[in-house]
């Protein structure tokens, strides 16, 4: 029984059945009493209805208008005939089934005049609210006029919406009547991430004690889950980390919502059946309900919504909920002013593209002539590469490297050129086969664009807050993933009259990598140096020794065996004895490090150790980080003096603002090698994984030996880092069922969770320590980017037109633009030293400003 069935079945009312669906509509109103009435903030008195068995229409607005504007929690949803207003009409093939059950043509038979409409519209708007009323009105049948009256009854001041996935509602809403906005918005996504991250291992869990063959809702539940860790759902905001609205009704409500109209061709027909009002209305209580289980509270429906805004409030994660909510409208006003994507820069840079890939594609051939009869193929991103075209990149790695592709892990060969990258490193065809495709790929991104800009040559990609970390996502198009390179960004450009101005935080996610460390700092040595009871019963005799001469504030260096840290030991043969002594001797090795670097470990300290730390010092003192490393690195190997400075860090404090210039335009090529490690090994990525992501991020070429090395060497130059990853591994972290490696872990199987939270206290958690620090630190990012967007005054907002996870896009008219600067950048840096400015860390922008987006 759904949810619309119990909620009449306790009015003494027939419930709707899916099961009529083409049943012809009855014209009757139903008008119900209120409920008892329950504490909430006063509205004034209504006489709400609850329309059962009809789509409402024109003629019930005289009675829905003012029970909807005496409304305080409104619940809503819309079904809309698209993602968003400004693309192309969706097809309405012969064989889609209404409803899942009756091809188009069947269902026009069925209902003589029935026409279809395939403009992109809002549809259906169904509404619950807290004084009584349910409906799903056909905005088809309204004029405009009745539309943003209806819009104005909801969009007040004082009314709280309550959905799921609210962005979307109030962009289509927007769409209607410019401007329109609640009060608050609870919002069901954003709950599960910004107060829930734990749902879904608690659902994982569930799973997990159901056994091997579950039913019901469990075996849904199990189906969905693994769909999710196998990464085989739609590209939705699921696949990005949320959790949707489904998902959580079968878990929190034992309710599997009824999916069967979910496509936008249902909502086409001029005629809709009594089981699309069934379908409407179903949902429209799930949002209310779900939003009160999330949070814990009792009494579903019959506890007031101000109690959900309390709890929401006095939550951890009610900081970074409340900058979601605010940044939610900016979000909207952003995709309805849309980037603008100059036709003409479009077409000479598409000629460039494709008068560049033809010599490339010809210079891939003298390398592999194998592929000469693909010559056209190859420069045409059409045509993509069919399995003849594969053979013969095959056939032409085997007469140039005697090997042939690399497989993927279905035994396929793959042609990806992170994967020929690995398999055929310095190999000259790699690079060239990557430069003869990379045109076709850019030219095929910006036809996509071009298809998907209005008369106005504007794009409105919907961007939502609809990841685990709070980061958008950006779809129709996605404008998140475009290439960074000049010339790309060059056809995005600012209207006669008008100037882009790009802005965006300079090397954040290291930034507040060093507040995270320091905070980790803080509390370890406030706990005594608390080390877990199962490591220190099991550690090797030298490390008491070294715990009792750091406690007592003496050199513990002298004592710390040449072998330690120990290697990792073998995950499939080794105890945890063997894991005990491991992790003791990376503690070991770990505070003596701190120690060495003038570090005193102890409670009184704090602050003075914290100004002794490599990355917290380099950045407060505006010491460039990537060359600090380099120089680490490059002396760590003896190719470079530090002049008897054990630290890099010490080295470059020592030189004057000109030599310190001088030497990072020296060490530029190193300089950038640096990168691998400073963003690859800020949450704790492996030797391996370093080496790749080394190789097919940044161009290198070195071993897995020199990637190793790299890695010991950036951990000796920052341990507060590596102190911090042992923490998140080793402190903050619960056995429990978990997906790892696309496999379900159970509680007895070596599962664990691991805990952390951004620097405004929202939890995150993840499978993995490194899932756990990344996303405090990206949440931490992300948080701070929303927060500014929220903070931008009303004018700016209004020119804000794209937004790309730290970086902000404006088109201002040039006679604004100096003011914009001043109060953006004003914006930015305000949200940016809110999170890091009670670290010491400071906050630094580079803004550009031109006739196109340069940034």
């Amino acid at each position: 029984m759904g949810f619309l069935s119990k909620h009449l079945s306790r009015q003494g009312l027939p419930a709707i059945d899916a099961a009529v669906a083409d049943l012809a509509p009855s014209v009757i109103t139903t008008i119900i009493e209120p409920p008892q009435p329950v504490a909430r903030p006063a509205a004034p008195p209504s006489t709400p209805l609850i329309i059962l068995d009809r789509f409402a229409g024109p003629d019930d607005l005289e009675a829905l208008l003012p029970a909807l504007s005496a409304a305080i929690e409104i619940s809503l949803d819309l079904e809309t005939t698209h993602l968003t207003p400004w693309l192309a009409p969706n097809s309405f093939s012969k064989s889609f089934k209404i409803g899942g059950r009756t091809t188009r043509a069947k269902y026009q038979a069925d209902h003589p005049g029935c026409t279809i409409d395939a403009t992109p519209r809002a549809r259906i708007l169904a509404l619950e609210t807290d004084n009584g009323v349910i409906c799903a009105i056909d905005l088809d049948l309204l004029t405009p006029p009745q539309k943003r009256d209806l819009i104005a009854a909801i969009a007040r001041p004082d009314a709280i919406w309550v959905g799921h996935n609210l962005g979307f509602d109030l962009s289509w809403l927007n769409h209607i009547s410019p401007g329109a906005k609640p009060g608050r918005i609870i919002d069901t996504m954003l709950l599960a991430t910004a107060c829930r991250p734990d749902l879904e291992y608690e659902i994982i869990a569930r799973v997990a004690r159901s056994g091997d063959a579950p039913t019901g809702i469990t075996g849904d539940l199990k189906a969905k889950i693994e769909k999710r860790a196998q990464g085989k759902e739609s590209r939705d905001q699921n696949s990005a980390g949320s959790l949707s609205l489904d998902l959580l009704s079968m878990h929190l409500l034992s309710e599997k919502l009824d999916k069967a109209c979910q496509a936008p061709q249902n909502w086409m027909p001029s005629y809709l059946s009594p089981g699309h009002l069934s379908y409407c209305l179903g949902d429209i209580k799930a949002p209310r309900l779900l939003a009160r289980r999330m949070l814990g509270i009792r009494g579903d429906l019959d506890t007031p919504i101000s109690a959900v805004i309390d709890a929401i409030d006095k939550h951890a994660g009610g900081p970074a909920y409340r900058i979601f909510e605010r940044a939610i409208p900016r979000l909207v006003q952003m995709q309805h002013t849309g980037l603008r994507i100059d036709p003409e820069a479009s077409a000479e840079y598409r000629q460039r593209l494709i008068d560049e890939t033809r010599p490339a594609v010809d210079h891939l051939i003298t390398l592999a002539p194998e592929l000469a009869p693909f010559a056209a193929q190859l420069g045409d991103p059409d045509q993509g590469l069919t399995e003849d075209l594969k053979a013969a990149i095959d056939a032409s790695f085997i007469a140039r490297t005697g090997r042939g592709l690399p497989k993927t892990d279905a035994g396929n060969a793959s042609t990806t050129i992170k994967a020929l990258k690995m398999e055929f490193p310095g190999e000259p065809l790699v690079d060239a086969l990557a430069t003869a495709q990379a045109g076709g790929k850019k030219i095929s991104m910006l036809d996509d664009y071009l298809a998907l800009a209005d008369a106005n040559h504007r794009t409105h990609p919907l961007t939502s807050i609809g990841t685990v970390t709070g980061r958008t996502t950006s779809q129709k198009p996605n404008l998140q993933n475009m290439p960074k390179d000049k010339e790309f960004r060059g056809i995005f450009t600012a209207a006669l009259g008008y100037k882009i101005i790009a802005s965006d935080y300079s090397a954040v996610e290291m930034r507040i990598a060093a507040c995270l460390a320091e905070r980790n700092y803080a509390r370890f040595v406030k706990s005594g140096l608390a080390i877990p009871d199962w490591i220190t019963k099991s550690a090797p005799p030298p490390f008491s020794k070294i715990m009792a001469a750091i406690r007592a504030g003496t050199p513990a260096t002298p004592l710390l065996p040449t072998t330690w840290p120990l290697p990792e030991p073998n995950r499939d043969t080794c105890k945890i004895g063997d894991w005990a002594i491991y992790y003791a001797t990376r503690y070991a090795v770990v505070l003596c490090r701190l120690q060495a670097a003038g570090m005193r470990l102890k409670d009184g300290f704090i602050m003075s150790d914290i100004e002794k730390m490599a990355l917290p010092s380099a950045i407060k003192n505006r010491i460039d980080p990537h060359l600090v490393t380099a120089l680490q690195l490059e002396a760590r190997a003896g190719r470079f003096d530090l002049e008897g400075h054990s630290r890099s860090l010490d080295y470059v404090t020592s030189l004057s603002l000109d030599q310190r210039a001088a030497l990072k335009n020296k060490m530029s090529k190193k300089r950038g090698e640096a990168k691998a490690p400073n963003f690859g090994l800020l949450y704790g990525m492996a030797a391996p994984g370093l080496h790749t992501y080394g190789i097919t991020t940044y161009g290198l070429s070195w071993s897995l030996d020199d990637a190793t090395a790299a890695r010991a060497g950036w951990f000796e130059l920052y341990p507060e880092i590596d102190l911090w990853h042992l923490q998140s591994k080793l402190v903050s972290r619960e056995k429990a069922p978990v997906f790892k490696y696309k496999k379900l872990v159970g509680m007895n199987d070596g599962g664990k969770l691991y805990h952390g939270s951004t620097l405004s206290g929202r939890p995150v958690c993840g499978a993995e320590m490194r899932d756990a620090c990344n996303y405090s630190d990206q949440g931490t990012g992300a948080e701070i980017a929303l927060d500014a967007m929220a903070r931008f005054p009303d004018w700016l907002a209004a020119c804000l037109v794209n937004f790309v996870h730290d970086e902000f896009v404006f088109e201002v008219p040039d006679h604004d633009v100096d003011r914009a600067i001043v109060e953006l950048e004003a914006a930015m840096m305000a949200a940016g030293d809110a999170a890091l400015d009670r670290f010491g860390i400071p906050c630094e922008l580079e803004t550009t400003t031109g006739d196109h987006w340069i940034h």
